[in-house]
């Protein structure tokens, strides 16, 4: 309206001024060569005054002007951080703007404000067009390129009845906009239109017209705008088209999506708007998920965004404040060992508390512990050193990774008494090495036991009789070696072997002889 205005006003300035216009009749003024002068002064008259009004006009118009292209120029739009896939907003808007500048770089023109593959596929061609590095993200070097492509291209933002906030060209007057941006939306709109007070002639010459868009009939509804925000278990996916449509999101994990697919899942309403809003529920934590959001209009023509994503947020951690479970506590001992063993619900830690006082007293300085800091659900402690025949009373504890403690009530157990040993040892490998008067006897046993020799001169040695000469060594070994002395030369000696072990077992070899040598020899 301030740029109809303006050229208007213009327009009178340049009739008075002199500049070369159309000619142009006012009825109520003409002047004829045979008008008196009176008349041409009333007609002077008025024109200075219709002059006045004009410029008084002309000065609010400017000023206006100026505030308009002041409050644009704070607007205008440049890059200032990196960008990648999956996000969304006005930055992508611009991004995309900026893309669509090249036919060639981003054929689908497509200024929804979401970075999903088209826009990634685009970004990598404006990359290679230009040589600088290819990536799948808007770095420092590519976010160079485009304020530099700004510069000369400079972007603001408006607001339009059928899209919301929408990017569109300062084109300064006296010039054109971009060729790349003059692409039709189905034949409607340009891609990036006019945000710039311009001559109404640049405007005629772009092919605007009216700042309201003609009537489409019979047309599928223009998507823009998708936006998502989500919670650990639910998604919002919101979305405008250009007309009153129905709203529905087609969504699931797999990629990419198949609407068709049993796997993919659908949500929406029939009500026709062209503000769009659905929730989705029941989702799964920190998952990425793929979408497609559908609109139809009252004509059943329906518009399908690309596919795009996003990502629930983590699921809220709930302290853990209940104790494991102790179950199935059992015990098996031995003369001086146990082994007790036990389960839990959940895993944690394993250790038992025990001793020989009852009542049993956990905390008490006489109690033993033992345990273990894996975390398990099946437990199991090895007790060693206890004291044979003695009863034992244990308490098992498991604490989980939240060092909720639980407890099992007291349990019992007795160790077994020492078996009775009642057998003898057994004696092998009896010898003798002679001189003429001295013998050393050797031999071995199955067990630890004492060495005796009981020798004599008459044979079938009597063991028990008081005359019947003997050499001991109370140690209780497995080898034994017993030396006799002050024989007499080249005679002959009977003896037996006795070892005795711990258990006072007695055991007898048979009768052996040995002969001692000649003196001399």
């Amino acid at each position: 309206m301030i740029k109809k205005k303006l050229a208007s006003a213009l327009l009178l300035l340049s009739m008075v001024g002199g500049v070369a216009v159309p000619a142009i009749s006012f009825a109520d003024t003409t002047v004829t060569a045979t008008s008196s002068l009176q008349a041409r002064l009333e007609l002077i008259t008025k024109l200075i005054q219709q002059l006045q009004v004009l410029q008084e006009q002309l000065k609010q118009l400017q000023a206006q002007e100026k505030e308009a292209q002041s409050g644009l120029k704070e607007d205008v739009k440049e890059f200032v951080s990196d960008i990648k896939e999956g996000e969304t907003g006005d930055d992508v808007k611009v991004l995309q703007a900026v893309l669509a500048l090249y036919p060639d770089v981003y054929p689908e023109g497509l200024v929804t404000g979401a970075y999903a593959k088209k826009t990634a596929a685009a970004v990598l061609r404006l990359q290679k067009k230009f040589g600088v590095k290819e990536t799948d993200r808007i770095d420092k070097e590519t976010r160079d390129l485009l304020n530099k492509l700004l510069k000369d291209n400079p972007v603001a933002f408006e607001n339009i009845a059928e899209g919301g906030r929408v990017p569109c060209a300062i084109v300064p007057p006296g010039h054109l906009i971009a060729p790349g941006w003059l692409r039709k939306h189905r034949g409607v709109k340009p891609i990036v239109s006019v945000c710039q007070i311009i001559p109404p002639g640049i405007r005629e010459k772009l092919g605007e017209g009216t700042s309201t868009p003609p009537v489409r009939e019979n047309e599928a509804p223009v998507i823009s705008m998708i936006n998502s925000s989500t919670t650990y278990n639910g998604a919002t996916i919101t979305w405008k088209t250009d007309q009153s449509a129905t709203s529905k999101v087609y969504y699931g994990l797999l990629s990419p999506i198949d609407i068709n697919a049993t796997s993919t899942l659908n949500t929406g309403n029939g009500y026709f708007t062209r503000d769009h809003s659905v929730t989705l529920s029941s989702l799964t934590a920190s998952t990425t998920y793929y979408f497609v959001v559908e609109s139809k209009n009252e004509d059943n023509k329906t518009a399908r965004s690309e596919q795009m994503t996003f990502v629930t947020s983590s699921a809220p951690v709930t302290p853990d404040t209940t104790a494991p479970v102790v179950s199935v506590v059992s015990s098996t001992a031995a003369t001086s060992t146990a082994a007790v063993s036990w389960m839990t619900n959940e895993s944690a830690t394993s250790k038992i508390y025990f001793g020989t006082m009852a009542p049993f007293d956990p905390s008490a300085m006489t109690t033993s512990t033992m345990m273990d800091g894996a975390f398990v659900t099946s437990h199991s402690l090895a007790l060693s050193g206890l004291t044979a025949s003695t009863t034992y009373y244990f308490v098992v504890e498991s604490k989980d990774a939240s060092n909720n403690v639980g407890t099992s009530s007291q349990v019992m157990f007795a160790t077994l008494p020492i078996a009775m040993d009642t057998t003898p040892p057994v004696i092998t490998s009896v010898s003798s090495v002679v001189s003429s008067s001295t013998a050393t006897i050797t031999w071995m046993t199955n067990e630890a036991a004492s060495s005796k020799v009981y020798y004599s001169l008459s044979s079938s040695v009597d063991v028990t009789a008081s005359t019947t000469l003997a050499m001991a060594d109370t140690s209780l070994v497995t080898s034994h070696s017993i030396n006799l002395s002050g024989l007499g030369s080249a005679a002959t000696y009977h003896f037996v072997v006795e070892s005795k072990d711990a258990s006072n077992n007695i055991a007898t070899s048979s009768e052996a002889t040995f002969v001692t040598s000649s003196s001399g020899y």
